[in-house]
């Protein structure tokens, strides 16, 4: 039952998303206070004026006095709280806790000041409506733990009626009890508004980190599906669905061009003497020695499938495509793999080279056909070689290295 209550009144707050819900509140809070301050800071002005314009002037009567100052002190005490409130936001957009405190006690002296008007206005036969108007928009906007709330209208309503008896009204009638019922159910009413709009601002708050962390997972599993359907499992390379889908839609139709087509010699002979497990290693160590020579040179790298790769080359001359063809050609000749013991294999591979010239109009399915074409005519050559089949690439149409 304790537990309870202390829940209820906010004493216990066990949302690990506090801090952000309230810097949450006071970003959307704070516009609406600074409008409020200065409707009140306008509103009071206006009221001096009205008093002020009355025959005999402000100081005519002792009332008449007490409300003149009781509108000069509520501007320059809202004066006052809004360039607090400006110089905080100033020294530290995220210092919402003092922010809160000012607001909170700005709203105790509004309160303290309607009862102060209140009690002058019994004096001329007046009602409760300052204290009020005052006590339900303050709970509208106050955004007070529910302790607070109840401190301060509870603590409010005290003062008033015990000030009450020594501001009778001026015709004799005794309004002591009319007086204790309104004002208590306003009190109540204001306390209960103030706790609602608080919880429910509280409610909305997290239900949007929820939402927004909902969302953002939500984006890092489509990324890492996305990741993992445009990324070929064994290797780490891209593969064919990224070609189609992503280097297609981008692919330079007026910029230098090499593409390279990349197989394996004797893969599956190689695969169906060593075992699965050495193909798929020795896919791993070339996919790896391909992505660390094409590394930081802006070069798309592909699995095209099986034991065959594509790379292209951007921007690069056609003499320079080719030296990288060779280069690839001859690391990977040099390498040595052991697929069993005291067993060592040479691995070497076929390239098919096409590069294209800024002025030639090709699309990339038709660049990639001109590279296979050279990749078979490799094959045919006895493998092991590059084969360019671009007439600008070296000096002849098929060219061998």
């Amino acid at each position: 039952m304790i537990s309870r209550l202390k829940h209820f009144l906010g004493f216990q707050q066990d949302d690990g998303d506090k801090e952000e819900i309230f810097l949450r509140l006071y970003e959307s809070v704070r516009r609406q206070h600074l409008v409020l301050h200065l409707l009140i800071i306008a509103f009071e002005v206006f009221m001096l004026f009205l008093i002020s314009s009355k025959d005999g002037g402000p100081f005519l009567k002792p009332r008449r006095t007490a409300y003149f100052i009781l509108y000069l002190l509520l501007i320059a005490v809202t004066c006052a709280v809004t360039l607090i409130q400006d110089r905080l936001l100033h020294t530290d957009p995220k210092n919402y806790r003092r922010y809160f405190i000012t607001e909170h006690i700005y709203i105790a002296l509004l309160c303290l000041w309607s009862t102060a008007l209140t009690l002058n206005d019994q004096l001329g036969g007046n009602g409760l409506s300052v204290y009020t108007y005052v006590a339900i928009i303050s709970a509208a906007i106050s955004l007070m733990e529910p302790w607070k709330s109840l401190l301060l209208y509870g603590g409010n309503f005290i003062l008033l009626n015990a000030l009450l008896p020594y501001f009778p009204w001026p015709n004799g009638l005794n309004q002591t009890f009319n007086n204790f019922t309104n004002s208590l159910f306003v009190a109540i009413i204001a306390f209960a508004l103030a706790n609602y709009f608080y919880k429910s601002q509280l409610r909305i708050k997290r239900d949007e980190i929820v939402i927004e962390r909902q969302y953002k997972e939500l984006q890092r599993a489509n990324q890492t599906l996305s990741q993992e359907v445009m990324t070929d499992s064994l290797t780490q390379l891209h593969n064919r669905r990224y070609l189609r889908k992503v280097i297609a839609e981008r692919f330079p139709g007026k910029e230098r061009t090499a593409c390279l087509m990349i197989d394996i010699d004797h893969f599956k002979l190689y695969n169906d003497r060593n075992g699965h497990l050495a193909g798929d290693r020795l896919l791993i160590d070339i996919s790896e020695y391909l992505r660390g020579e094409l590394r930081g040179r802006g070069a798309d790298l592909v699995r095209y499938g099986g034991e065959e790769f594509i790379a292209f080359l951007y921007g690069e001359e056609a003499l320079a495509a080719n030296q990288t063809a060779e280069k690839i050609r001859r690391d990977v000749e040099s390498l040595r793999c052991a697929p069993s013991a005291g067993e060592e294999k040479h691995i070497t591979v076929s390239i098919g080279l096409h590069h294209k010239e800024p002025h030639e109009q090709m699309t990339m399915k038709e660049i990639i056909l001109r590279a296979d074409e050279a990749l078979y005519r490799a094959k045919e050559g006895g493998r092991n070689r590059i084969v360019c089949s671009s007439a600008a690439s070296l000096t002849g149409t098929d060219n061998l290295s």
